[in-house]
């Protein structure tokens, strides 16, 4: 077949090439999703605009138009301009060079080279014969005026001439040539405009995901720190000795196994010796023995020190000899001058010491009082009835002893 014949079919080929994508279906259809909840990373070719609803120039060709802008990457043969709606100049298209193609810019004639020297990787294998140029765009996976350079972050590896990205970017990267990276993102990636990851990967949150988790945020089964996306709150706890919502506090010292509850930071394992309460935070009393007590509410757990009695040896004893008393404040031995179970009643006036009845024990006169808890009577009253019930007996002992003594002595002579 004579080769005008095959270049003119071909150049039919080109003028019958359009993008494919009409007003309709931009409208209902436009938006190409990411993985995930990523909504419209890119338009499908033919549309264009923030939510791809508007069709891009009839004029452009294969690889569609610019998403913001809606300028063709590149024009169907036989037109040029921004919008690819000029026609190329009627010298471009004589039959007897009916490969000459006009710029896309100037609208200037280019002449082809033919099928043996074609651009290696241009479309169509059509380049420009001075410059070697791409006249059409490049093949799958290449971009650049030369087709040189490859795409290789691009879904699918389709771009453009000029490197845009035509249906979107693989995770992990983003912008319009797919040339920044947002590594840590989860695997369905980032947002293609801006960077913004649907997920974090384990470890990090922030926006962008650029932010670490708390390095005190307990590690899972995983191996990984887990933390909210927006807050950067632990959400599996906190290791060993630390609370708090990022686990930033670290447990009161006084925690046995330093260890604490990371919603309040409550003592797990009660607390170290000499401490009580919640949080460990409060000392046990001076007068618990060796100043131990309960974690749970301060009660002294090996009694008290001397002179203290109680639960919580907060009480005195009170009227005891040395100061000892039970943990019920009962003494041991009454100081003198007191005497009952606590030492709380008073011993007969001008008795040194009695015992529990009240009977002086220590003192010129022995006393019996028939009713212990009458403190009022003096040395001095006396009854002289005997033999009745309820009577008073007084008995001069120092007389008595005077006279023993005075008979011994005279038994001695």
């Amino acid at each position: 077949m004579d080769r005008d014949v095959v270049n003119l079919i071909k150049l039919l080929l080109f003028f019958g090439s359009a993008v494919g994508a009409s007003s309709s279906s931009c409208f209902t259809d436009g938006c190409r999703h990411g993985n995930g909840g990523l909504r419209c990373q890119s338009c499908y070719v033919g549309c264009y605009g923030a939510n791809c609803t508007i069709p891009c120039n009839d004029n452009c060709h294969t690889d569609g138009c610019n998403r913001i802008t809606g300028e063709c990457f590149t024009c169907k043969p036989g037109y040029y301009g921004r919008d690819c709606n000029v026609f190329c100049p009627r010298r471009c298209s004589s039959i007897t060079t009916v490969t000459t193609i006009c710029d896309r810019h100037t609208g200037a004639c280019s002449e082809t080279c033919d099928g043996g020297l074609t651009g290696e990787h241009c479309k169509d294998q059509v380049c420009n014969k001075e410059t070697g140029q791409c006249i059409l765009g490049c093949q799958k996976n290449w971009t650049g005026e030369y087709c040189n350079r490859t795409c290789d972050t691009c879904l699918n590896t389709r771009c453009s001439w000029t490197g845009y990205c035509l249906h979107g970017c693989k995770p992990g990267f983003y912008g319009n040539m797919c040339d920044k990276t947002c590594p840590r993102c989860w695997t369905s990636g980032c947002d293609r405009g801006s960077g913004i990851c649907e997920e974090c990967s384990p470890g990090y949150h922030g926006r962008h995901c650029n932010n670490n988790c708390s390095e005190t945020c307990y590690r899972g089964r995983d191996g990984h720190r887990h933390c909210d996306r927006y807050t950067g709150n632990c959400l599996e706890g906190c290791v060993v000795g630390w609370h708090g919502h990022r686990c930033a506090t670290r447990c009161s010292t006084s925690c046995n196994s330093s260890r604490c509850y990371s919603h309040d930071d409550a003592c797990l394992d009660g607390c170290k010796s000499g401490w009580h309460g919640k949080h460990c935070l409060t000392p046990c009393s001076t007068t618990c023995k060796e100043s131990l007590c309960a974690s749970q509410d301060g009660s002294c757990t090996h009694g008290c020190v001397r002179g203290y009695h109680g639960n919580h040896c907060h009480r005195k004893c009170i009227n005891c000899t040395n100061g000892e008393c039970d943990q019920y404040g009962r003494c041991r031995f009454c100081q003198d001058g007191w005497r009952g179970e606590n030492c709380g009643l008073r011993c007969p006036s001008g008795c040194h010491a009695c015992d529990d009845d009240g009977v002086c024990m220590s003192n010129s006169v022995t006393k019996r009082v028939s009713d212990p808890t009458d403190d009022s009577h003096n040395a001095g009253d006396t009854d002289t009835s005997s033999g009745s019930s309820g009577s008073h007996t007084y008995t001069y002992t120092l007389f008595s002893f005077l006279l023993v003594m005075h008979m011994t002595q005279i038994e001695c002579y």
